[in-house]
């Protein structure tokens, strides 16, 4: 019983903070713009470095800061900047749930489910109506669509570095390899989002001193989510397994659309509304499937 209070408020915990993240990176693109945001991130790493140990593989862990880290962080904010919603930007990048077990499939000849075959036809369909869709207070357009998708590409790319870190040792520490990857990454993330956003401190500078709370607020928010959202996770997935803690991953896109209204109120058309639907339920009726292996 106990384990099962600590499953259910430990993931909706993180679930809150992966799908509230979307409206608070949303909000902090106005003050420093989306990649500047992601090299915060990856600068904040440095202190850990003292507290962590050395993962083995570094190239790995490279591997998977680059496509989790910062591609996926990177077309993510992207999209979010070229106007999409961030409710429906955390539907979109669920489709990682899809991508991953065939990128797997490729690349570790692990058998493709039927299954995942049938939803993921469901989803991209989805994706299509999603992308051709307009109104409703919310415009839609096709290049955030696909900014997001390559997202979601490239967050189920990271994975398939963690599935290997996994198999090679199972009890290893993901925190430090959030760590590492972040510190490692921090330098040519930085220049990359000041050539693209200008420098950070530019950008506020412009800023009263009773100004900065705001996106301090924001920053802190992300970090939160990021370092404490993570960690949470995989503690969980380490403790009770990942088939019980993966589910709750659907959750995301749900608080992520929950605190979209909450904040920025409006309404999906007909056209996104069905979209979103048709991706939702396409990733439950995988994970229904699965579990029940019917």
């Amino acid at each position: 019983m106990l384990d099962q209070l600590i499953i259910i408020s430990g993931a909706t915990l993180v679930a809150f903070l992966w799908g509230s993240n979307f409206v608070v990176i949303n909000e902090l693109i106005a003050y420093v713009g989306p990649l500047n945001i992601v090299a915060v991130q990856f600068l904040a790493c440095w202190p850990f470095l003292f507290f962590v140990a050395r993962p083995d593989n570094l190239r790995l862990v490279i591997w998977w800061g680059l496509t989790t880290g910062a591609l996926q962080y990177g077309f993510q904010n992207l999209g979010l900047a070229q106007g999409i919603s961030p409710g429906i930007a955390s539907v979109l990048l669920q489709l990682q749930a899809f991508f991953t077990p065939v990128f797997l499939s490729l690349f570790f000849k692990e058998r493709l489910s039927p299954f995942l075959v049938m939803a993921l036809g469901v989803g991209l369909f989805g994706v299509f109506i999603l992308s051709s869709a307009k109104g409703g207070g919310e415009q839609t357009y096709i290049s955030a669509v696909v900014l997001l998708v390559l997202a979601s590409i490239s967050w189920a790319l990271g994975n398939l570095a963690i599935e290997k870190m996994q198999r090679d040792d199972v009890n290893r520490s993901m925190f430090s390899v959030i760590v590492y990857a972040g510190a490692i990454l921090s330098i040519p993330m930085t220049l990359w989002a000041s050539f693209e956003d200008g420098l950070i401190t530019d950008r506020l500078s412009v800023l009263s001193f009773d100004q900065y709370v705001y996106p301090a607020f924001l920053f802190f928010f992300v970090l939160i989510a990021f370092f404490g959202g993570y960690q949470i996770w995989n503690l969980l997935i380490k403790h009770y397994g990942g088939g019980r803690i993966v589910r709750y991953s659907l959750l995301v896109p749900v608080f992520g659309l929950a605190v979209s209204q909450v904040v920025y109120g409006g309404h999906l058309s007909l056209g996104q509304g069905a979209g979103v639907g048709l991706i939702l339920l396409s990733l439950v009726l995988y994970r229904f499937l699965e579990a029940r292996k019917i």
